[in-house]
């Protein structure tokens, strides 16, 4: 074999090696990509269940004023 056959067998190696590693990182930036979304969704939840607790927590927090203040006012009224 000559040194051109030499060479050219060399490139095809590095070509293959070159093409594998993308192959790799395309796979790497896939599965980031997927648990990326799925981190997302995970995050969405969570803020909307924790919107969610606030209203209601604001909502009964809001119904205990109102109480307070009627029961205020009947006291007034009945002395």
């Amino acid at each position: 074999m000559s040194i051109n056959d030499w060479n050219t067998i060399f490139l095809i190696f590095v070509l293959l090696l070159i093409a594998g590693y993308v192959y790799l990182l395309q796979e790497r930036i896939t599965k980031l990509e997927e648990r990326q979304d799925i981190q997302q969704k995970i995050n969405d939840s969570l803020i909307d269940t924790c919107t969610r607790l606030l209203r209601s927590y604001l909502a009964q927090q809001q119904k205990s004023q109102d109480t307070a203040v009627r029961v205020k006012d009947m006291s007034k009224t009945t002395l």
